[in-house]
């Protein structure tokens, strides 16, 4: 009795699947669920915001730029004295200036540690815009 009501069930379902049509999705399917995880996406990321802006580091630049060309076209060589003045002798006469005038560095080290600085220098830049690349919306 079971066999016969499985049979009589499968027979029905084959009636039914060769009506029934297969429902293909549209052409931009695809493009509409990643837009759609996308936009999900984007809401929760974070935004980058810079500390300082850009408005910020125009000013700061035109205050430097307008101070050195102030001190640049102001500048006497008769209002040097003040700094005659100032007293140098306890910058270079100290207990740490003297701890470290007997060290002597050679040459091989000077050049590794100046090639490391100019290095350091390079690398930041390029691992900045590297980690700015993976985080961008």
């Amino acid at each position: 009795m079971e066999k016969h009501l499985n049979k009589k069930l499968e027979e029905t379902t084959d009636k039914l699947m060769s009506v029934a049509e297969v429902e293909k999705p549209s052409s931009n399917f695809t493009a509409s669920i990643m837009q759609e995880i996308q936009e999900l996406e984007a809401s929760r990321a974070t935004r980058y915001r810079p500390l300082i802006s850009k408005p910020a580091w125009a000013v700061l630049s035109l205050v430097l730029v307008l101070t050195t060309v102030f001190l640049a076209l102001n500048s006497n060589d008769s209002d040097t004295s003040w700094l005659n003045s100032i007293d140098f002798n306890a910058l270079t006469n100290n207990k740490m200036a003297n701890a470290f005038s007997s060290i002597s560095l050679s040459k091989t080290l000077i050049y590794a540690i100046g090639l490391f600085g100019i290095m350091l220098c390079v690398q930041i830049p390029v691992l900045k815009h590297l980690f700015d690349k993976r985080f961008q919306v």
